[in-house]
């Protein structure tokens, strides 16, 4: 069973003027697989020092920790083919830092699941489940639309939320501390 780690909100600028709030998520973990991989190298460490080490988060993007990220959509105006577009150009930019390159067959491939017979709606829930063997599955309103067997994908995703830059700090700092907490029980 996974345990939340940490929220925070998606959102994008418009004209400097106003902000909008495209989706809430959060992100899960599994106790269990968490102090399995890392338990070890950071077990004592205090929860207010490892959240802001560089050197975890890269741990967790690099083991293969169960993780969850679910996004709520908050925007009534957002379309699947915007949130299509949206990720195409993140995870092309975060796949160029984690292998040096944009491209990768998974990447078209969870693109496709986004396609125009999808309906995005302001209250769709979108799960996005990194699980072992480097496999990341897409599930809406509780339908597995599919799954994607790319490590190199898995870590670009959750690097959004983990990364440098994250789509929020302050939600990343939450989520190093709650998983630091994890680690000293």
């Amino acid at each position: 069973m996974q345990v939340l780690g940490g929220v925070g909100v998606r959102c994008r600028q418009l004209m400097k003027i106003k902000s909008i709030n495209l989706y809430a998520f959060g992100m899960y973990v599994h106790p269990e697989s968490l102090r399995a991989q890392l338990g070890t190298k950071y077990a004592g460490v205090s929860p207010s020092d490892l959240k802001f080490r560089s050197e975890f988060y890269d741990d967790l993007l690099r083991h293969e920790v169960s993780l969850t990220v679910r996004m709520v959509v908050l925007y009534k105006g957002l379309t699947v083919d915007l949130v299509r577009s949206a990720f195409q150009v993140s995870l092309r930019n975060r796949l160029r830092k984690v292998i040096s390159s944009e491209d990768d067959e998974g990447l078209q491939i969870f693109c496709s699941y986004l396609s125009g017979d999808l309906k995005i709606h302001k209250g769709t829930v979108i799960d996005i489940h990194w699980q072992p063997g480097g496999r990341l599955q897409a599930v809406v309103d509780g339908r597995r639309v599919g799954t994607i067997f790319s490590e190199n994908l898995c870590r670009a995703f959750f690097d959004l939320y983990i990364g440098d830059p994250p789509v929020s700090s302050s939600a990343k700092h939450s989520i190093g501390e709650s998983f630091a907490r994890i680690l000293n029980n």
